[in-house]
């Protein structure tokens, strides 16, 4: 089993993928969640060769209180599950 982090957030920000906390190189199977805690939708952008894919196509939370998680499946390829919109 591994354990990630919870990010909480303001909710209506920006959450790079390539400059906010997911570097190259990571293991496979590493996870973070993330719970928006305001009221604007909170968006995850990949750039530079980096894949944010979900069942959906959807790349932002829900609205507020919504909880994703970002799965890193394979090098630079994550997947993001959970209450997006």
């Amino acid at each position: 089993m591994v354990d990630g982090p919870i990010l909480p957030r303001g909710g209506g920000e920006r959450f790079d993928t390539t400059q906010s906390g997911v570097p190259a190189g990571l293991p496979l199977g590493w996870w973070c969640a993330v719970i928006q805690g305001g009221a604007g939708q909170m968006t995850f952008a990949a750039a530079g060769g980096v894949i944010v894919a979900s069942r959906q196509g959807f790349t932002k939370t829900a609205g507020q209180y919504a909880l994703v998680s970002l799965l890193h499946i394979r090098k630079n390829a994550h997947i993001l599950l959970g209450d997006a919109g």
